[in-house]
Formats: structure tokens, C-alpha cells, sequence
């Protein structure tokens, strides 16, 4: 097996427990948005910007590794994507390259839902609060103008004709 091309599988492993992580991380998220923590909300947001931080960079080494290994190939498009990699692998590591690309995006997929369920429960909290809030405040007096009220002048009032 190629140097170059075990770095890459080793790579995307790496990329996979991240995102594993990440993802525990989320579903640890929507127990706490709906305790409303908010302590451990912060603190469990700090250890996402952690993975989402050395995600970036392993996706970066990712990226330079799939340059590096088809420099020198034919491919199609801009830049060289894990499929041209798959595509030009023998089959042991095509296979294996195909597994991790299967697993990573099951894993994204799970991610993006539950990440989207956080959102919800989120904007629900903060409508919650808003209603909450709206019911607590005094309601503010209108300080735009107004006419008068014409109590002041005399209502017209029908007039009985006599000669009718």
C-alpha cells in the first residue's frame, strides 16, 4: 500500500471520529437546550468549536493529501475530489477509501439532523422567552401623535324640523 494513500485513509479515519464526536456532542446539545443550561450550553459550545477547529485542519492535510496523490492525473473538474482517488486506487484501497466516503457521509448526514433539531428547540426557547417577557414588560404608551379627541365640541345632533 502506497505511503501517500495509507496517510490519506488514516486521514479520513481521523475525520471520521471527529465528526463521531461531534456528533455526541449535539445530541449531549439537545438535552441541554431542553434543561435550559445555559452554563453547560456555553461550556459544551467551547468543546465544539474545539472539533470543528481540528476538523478544519484534518480536512485541510485531507485535501493536500488527495492533491498530492493525483498530481500527475487526469481528472475531471477544478480540483481533485475522494472519488478521483477512489477511481485511480487499486481495489484493497478503493474498497477501503469507499467504506470511510460511506461512513463520513452517513455520519454528516446524522450530524446535519440533529443539528437542525438543535436549531429548532433553540428558536423555540428564544420565542418562549420572548412570549415570557413580552407578558412580564409594561407595555409602553404611544408616543406618536395622536389627533385629539373632539369631546370637547358638541356632537351634531339631528334637528327636529317644525314645519314638516
Amino acid at each position: 500500500m502506497n505511503v501517500s494513500m495509507q496517510t490519506l485513509i488514516s486521514l479520513l479515519t481521523k475525520l471520521l471520529t471527529l465528526h463521531q464526536s461531534l456528533h455526541q456532542l449535539a445530541e449531549r446539545k439537545t438535552e441541554i437546550v431542553k434543561e435550559g443550561n445555559l452554563e453547560a450550553l456555553n461550556t459544551l459550545m467551547n468543546e465544539e468549536h474545539v472539533h470543528i477547529t481540528a476538523i478544519a485542519k484534518v480536512e485541510e492535510a485531507r485535501n493536500e493529501a488527495v492533491i498530492r496523490l493525483l498530481s500527475g492525473q487526469t481528472i475531471q473538474g477544478n480540483s481533485p475530489t475522494l472519488q478521483d482517488v477512489i477511481n485511480h486506487a487499486n481495489e484493497e484501497e478503493g474498497k477501503q477509501l469507499t467504506h470511510l466516503q460511506t461512513e463520513l457521509i452517513s455520519c454528516l448526514t446524522h450530524l446535519k439532523k440533529r443539528n437542525e433539531l438543535n436549531q429548532q428547540l433553540i428558536y423555540q426557547s428564544l420565542q418562549f422567552v420572548n412570549v415570557t417577557m413580552d407578558l412580564v414588560r409594561p407595555q409602553a404608551k404611544s408616543y406618536n401623535y395622536e389627533r385629539p379627541t373632539q369631546l370637547t365640541q358638541p356632537t351634531p345632533t339631528a334637528y327636529f324640523h317644525s314645519k314638516a
